[in-house]
């Protein structure tokens, strides 16, 4: 559900669990010719699978021109095809909400066309190894939030609040024992979550006596998951931190025997201190499989974590956090640094991919750099304001295998520097990158043409402006794209056509995309720098002197916080064809 603003997450978790399903029917035209529609209740449908009385018959075979029957396109696929196109309907990688089980779970759609799918579907037990289940808000919660919120939600008393509540979780117990039972012996991806805003519980926190009906199906839930726990691979926890939710994580580790993937992410409430300690009892964490964790963000040390850490090839951490449980507004209570990445780090010596939010600061690290010869990609975000990263951490580390490198931006006051830990990171691991990603605006204009000087295998290269806006006028030292840059960046051809070498920072780059800030993109300079780079050879071998073509080039356009959009004014598709430019195998793209 990202990119929803709240009240719009709220309403489409509210219709997952809904009761109330509208009949699905076809247009006039299609109604004639194939009468095909979904009953008023799909969800009865999916809980009887052998009721014949469910499944909708397939249309009959329409008539061709010679009075003959033919077959629908559709009909001549092999099941093994089907199959392919429905478990592609699954994938992760490219669904969001649409995964949740709800009736529009890609595979209870397919087991509602027609009989034939409807047998392909249910006994195609990967379909429904997804378990993604969103839990109502609690009544306490959603009663506060349906009574501020009275210009989008219809009134709604606590007992009403506490009733949906035990509805909700009753429907999504069912669902659960639908899904857990059609997915057989398949590994499980587990995805625990809630709606965005149940963390914000009002002073009175959990009337528990008020809830003990809906507690028992939350109960159920939990069991029914713990006892798939064998057949865990990937595991997602966003939900309130309780007694009840938290079992999840208590499960042992020695039974998560396929486990490879966490990402454990609570939220707060004010049941007896809980949000201090269901950590250090997480067992889940321990199992031996698991291989890669995220966690966004942690209330305790996270050395008191149990954790195989050394087994660990991808790592994402997102600092300390502090909340306000009045307000529900969440701000760093604690710093990690440098120092305490370092020590982190230091645990975990098989990485080979690791994001982490830091402060700024100077980093105090005597003992030996930190070797972690697997490590190919890492990600840093600077967490506080100057966004800028430790000094002293850079030099602290060994990596010789890293190979991407990407320090993303933030919101607040930026200092141009000349040396940070941003130009640090640049200095000690540039020779070998090739996929460089970083924010300009913490280095004055000469610090980002020193930092783009050590990139020369550099293949795929993003420039970032910040979100918020930047005073200009009060730090004109800030980098920009500026004229200058862009020439700088653009080779340089002897009077027979042949390259220079040397003549441009880095020569290797076949992909580049920027987000300018505020407009401060020279575009004619623009220009000028994606035709030199799509030059075509003539006297010499480009390639061979160290000079790639550049294949793709994106600009970022949208708008951010109290930044408008940026206005791209050339169409530089066009400006490149009346300059001649061979634009075979290239493309261009503005993100707006």
């Amino acid at each position: 559900m990202d990119g929803m603003d709240p009240d719009s997450q709220l309403k489409f978790s509210i219709n997952l669990i809904d009761f109330d399903v509208e009949t699905v029917t076809p247009d006039a035209a299609e109604e004639e010719e194939a009468p095909l529609h979904l009953p008023d209740d799909p969800w009865d449908l999916c809980m009887h699978e052998s009721d014949s009385s469910s499944v909708i018959p397939i249309p009959s075979s329409p008539i061709d021109e010679t009075g003959s029957p033919s077959v629908f396109p559709i009909q001549r696929l092999p099941i093994d095809v089907l199959i392919s196109i429905f478990l592609a309907a699954v994938d992760t990688k490219h669904h969001d909400g649409t995964l949740t089980m709800s009736r529009i779970h890609p595979a209870v759609v397919a087991s509602h066309v027609c009989r034939e799918w409807r047998e392909i579907a249910l006994s195609t037990a990967a379909l429904w190894s997804h378990i993604h289940l969103i839990l109502p808000p609690y009544p306490f919660c959603l009663f506060e939030i349906m009574c501020s919120r009275a210009e989008s939600f219809t009134g709604m008393n606590q007992k009403q609040a506490e009733e949906f509540w035990k509805k909700g979780l009753e429907r999504v117990q069912k669902m659960t024992e639908i899904w857990l039972t059609r997915s057989g012996n398949c590994p499980l991806s587990v995805n625990v979550g809630e709606v965005e805003e149940s963390h914000l519980v009002g002073e009175e926190g959990w009337p528990e006596e008020k809830m003990a009906d809906g507690l028992v199906h939350l109960n159920k839930i939990v069991d029914l998951l713990c006892d798939a726990s064998p057949r865990w691979r990937d595991f997602t926890f966003s939900c309130t931190a309780t007694p009840h939710t938290c079992r999840l994580l208590f499960t042992p580790a020695q039974r998560c025997r396929l486990l490879r993937s966490a990402q454990v992410e609570f939220r707060i409430c004010s049941w007896g201190g809980w949000e201090g300690k269901f950590m250090s009892s997480a067992t889940l964490l321990m199992a031996e499989s698991l291989r890669s964790l995220g966690i966004p963000g942690l209330l305790q040390d996270i050395a008191s974590i149990p954790v195989n850490w050394s087994n660990l090839t991808n790592l994402t951490f997102g600092g300390y956090w502090g909340v306000d449980i009045s307000s529900g507004i969440f701000s760093i209570s604690a710093p990690f640094g440098g120092h305490q990445a370092l020590e982190l780090l230091s645990k975990c010596p098989n990485l080979r991919r690791v994001d982490l939010r830091v402060v700024d600061g100077q980093t105090d690290w005597s003992l030996e750099p930190v070797l972690l010869q697997f490590l190919e990609e890492i990600i840093l975000e600077p967490a506080t304001s100057p966004f800028s990263l430790p000094v002293g951490f850079a030099p602290s580390l060994n990596l010789p295998s890293l190979r991407k490198y990407m320090m993303t931006d933030g919101y607040g006051e930026n200092i141009p520097s000349v040396h940070n830990g941003l130009v640090e990171c640049i200095h000690e691991f540039g020779a070998t990158l090739t996929d460089v990603t970083f924010c300009y605006i913490p280095l004055t204009q000469s610090a980002l043409y020193d930092c783009l000087q050590q990139l020369p295998k550099i293949v795929r290269l993003n420039l970032l402006g910040l979100r918020n806006k930047v005073d200009w006028t009060r730090d004109p030292e800030h980098a920009s794209l500026s004229r200058e840059l862009m020439a700088k960046m653009t080779p340089e051809f002897d009077e027979s056509g042949g390259y220079i070498v040397d003549s441009c920072f880095c020569p290797r780059i076949q992909e580049f995309g920027c987000r300018p800030n505020q407009g401060r993109l020279d575009e004619a300079a623009f220009v000028d720098f994606i035709s030199g780079r799509r030059r075509v050879a003539t006297s010499n071998n480009f390639r061979s002197l160290g000079l790639d073509r550049l294949q793709k080039v994106f600009v970022d356009c949208r708008g951010f916080a109290f930044v408008e959009p940026y206005q791209f004014k050339t169409d530089v598709a066009q400006e490149l064809k009346l300059r001649g430019v061979d634009m075979t195998d290239f493309s261009f793209s503005l993100i707006e």
